[in-house]
């Protein structure tokens, strides 16, 4: 509850099980080769890239891009994971020195297109999410988003490197029905790559409409349900008692329930306002990222 008197909460929707994917699904990989990217944070994303391509099925199709100034494609066009294409790309992006700064808008731009002639696709992105050569402006990250939700290509991230723009990927997977997992130096078994691999073949559910009744909803669209993490909105005053998402063909419902007021989720207010003033500013792609804003907040406040 605010200074106000308001209530504020966190509306968490559970993970909806998907049907199997049948046949093959194509991969555009973004991978930050900027200068931020050496070190042990370049070994670990390589070392990711090798076991999520080493962890797709026979029938799965990749893209390989290089991505700082420019987006540099290092295949030629898709090819099958042991394919020479797809090897060769691997070993460029080896050899390539990490230089430069990100232009991330103009790299999901390409991206985008690289998978916009397929039937089935989606974007996994390796590096910090910092866009350091040129900033996204709201309306672009909002254009872009939307692009991804109507095309239903996630854009799933693998967040590596000294400082990392997590709200930035945290928008990526929320508004696309992605996911985002953090970098663990000390893992090198490729299980990362496998986790990754599995999240970018994932099924998920692009609703079109969001029904809360007359509760106020935040942010106040049908955003993207995946299998393997919750879907979180934000509320103010009135839990309603039932959120529904439809796509026009099918519809899923969740039951509320309202938990006791605790002072642990002040953080809750500030950022349901963020929210409120400007939907974009919803990163919460999952229960790991309340976790985030929640501490970020209490460092804000000590």
């Amino acid at each position: 509850e605010s200074s106000e008197g308001l209530s504020y909460q966190a509306l968490l929707l559970s993970p909806v099980r998907a049907s199997v994917r049948v046949g093959g699904h194509d991969h555009v990989v973004l991978f930050d080769t900027s200068a931020s990217q050496t070190g042990a944070h370049r070994k670990q994303g390589l070392s990711v890239l090798d076991g999520f391509v080493g962890s797709l099925p026979e029938a799965d199709r990749v893209r390989i891009f290089a991505i700082d100034v420019k987006a540099n494609e290092l295949t030629t066009g898709f090819g099958s994971a042991g394919s020479e294409n797809v090897v060769s790309a691997r070993k460029r992006l080896g050899r390539r020195a990490p230089l430069g700064a990100t232009d991330l808008q103009a790299a999901l731009t390409v991206a985008l297109k690289a998978a916009g002639d397929s039937s089935s696709a989606s974007v996994v992105y390796i590096g910090d999410g910092v866009s350091g050569s040129r900033l996204i402006q709201t309306d672009e990250m909002q254009e872009t988003v939307d692009s991804f939700h109507a095309a239903n290509i996630p854009v799933c991230s693998f967040a590596v490197g000294p400082r990392k723009d997590l709200r930035l990927l945290g928008v990526l997977a929320s508004w696309t029905g992605g996911t985002v997992y953090f970098d663990e130096v000390r893992d090198r078994s490729g299980s990362l790559g496998t986790r990754l691999a599995r999240a970018s073949r994932a099924k998920g559910f692009f609703p079109s409409k969001l029904d809360a009744g007359d509760s106020s909803v935040f942010p106040d669209v049908a955003l993207p349900v995946r299998s393997d993490r919750t879907t979180v909105y934000l509320s103010r005053g009135a839990v309603p008692s039932t959120v529904t998402l439809s796509d026009g063909r099918t519809s899923l419902s969740w039951k509320t329930t309202v938990a006791e007021s605790d002072k642990d989720n002040a953080f809750l207010a500030p950022l349901t306002q963020r929210v409120e003033a400007s939907s974009i500013n919803s990163p919460l792609a999952g229960e790991s990222f309340l976790a985030l804003a929640q501490r970020d907040f209490r460092q804000r406040v000590s």
